[in-house]
């Protein structure tokens, strides 16, 4: 939509001050759709020209009925939608629906309308009745959600953890770029199949052990859970998993796993030198006691 003084919106205001003649004709009574409160404009069929809008319309574009009776139907579209082909054709045919579009608005404010016409006789003048469904707030929000989606989107795939969604089942639904780097499987190799294919033998039964606990109330689960990768590696992940709703029922499973490889290695390898420090030690007290023998 043309910002505040842009050349699209001097152009409107132009236009706009062309509209200092008066219409002496009289008009005939306003068909039905003008009474009503949703925005409705009446236009020539064959020039295009507004012959009369509703408040609503008026409202809806900021304009006076004088400024308005001035334009012709396809001025209120954006020079882009203007440009488009078969514009001119489609707001003549007897029944029309375009959009939603991108309309002007002399303050440059951004207005996005979805346009539905049908004929109508007025004082013998073949013309159009237009019903104008304003649809800015919806577009804006669909804007707005999909900036998040795509926000989601990037932060889910650029994720240094892991990050899996399986269905009550167990199912695979979604894998991040880390879990494909970390597990040397493909989404597209995993997706669809059981969360067991990616987990090490002894922790296979995890899942449906995760799951029963989600569905008895437990809203996450923080536990560990060893992998297995395509080629053989094993790697130990530290996961958090939450359900999701949809309509308040739960429909899937969240995790996020850390890669906690080689702090488990660590202290597997810690373990091991404490056992075997203790081995020593015995080994060391047993030795000392036979040399004390020894020399009683």
């Amino acid at each position: 939509m043309a910002p505040n003084g842009s050349p699209e919106s001097s152009a409107l205001a132009k236009e706009l001050t062309l509209a200092s003649q008066p219409h002496n004709q009289p008009r005939a009574p306003n068909p039905p759709a003008l009474d009503q409160p949703i925005p409705a404009i009446l236009y020539a069929a064959d020039s295009l020209q507004i012959l009369e809008a509703n408040q609503a319309a008026l409202a809806l574009y900021g304009l006076d009925p004088q400024c308005l009776h001035s334009l012709q139907i396809i001025d209120l579209f954006t020079a882009e939608a203007r440009n488009a082909v078969g514009l001119s054709d489609e707001l003549k045919k007897p029944v029309s629906t375009i959009g939603p579009v991108p309309h002007r608005h002399p303050q440059g404010q951004k207005l996005i309308v979805r346009f539905v016409s049908f004929p109508c006789e007025q004082r013998g003048v073949d013309a159009r009745i237009a019903v104008i469904q304003d649809e800015t707030g919806r577009h804006i929000a669909q804007e707005v959600l999909q900036a998040s989606e795509e926000r989601y989107r990037e932060l889910f795939e650029n994720a240094n953890d892991v990050i899996f969604l399986h269905d009550l089942k167990g199912k695979i639904l979604a894998v991040n770029r880390a879990a494909e780097q970390l597990s040397g499987y493909s989404r597209d190799e995993v997706l669809g199949e059981g969360l067991e294919r990616l987990l090490a033998p002894e922790a296979r039964g995890r899942a449906e052990d995760t799951i029963r606990a989600h569905l008895g109330g437990s809203t996450t689960q923080h536990y560990e859970l060893p992998l297995l990768s395509r080629f053989g590696v094993r790697r130990f992940l530290e996961v958090s998993t939450r359900v999701l709703y949809r309509n308040g029922h739960p429909v899937a499973i969240q995790g996020i796993g850390r890669d906690v490889t080689e702090r488990k290695l660590a202290q597997q390898r810690l373990l091991e030198s404490a056992r075997e420090l203790q081995r020593k030690n015995e080994e060391l007290s047993t030795a000392l006691k036979q040399i004390g023998r020894a020399h009683v």
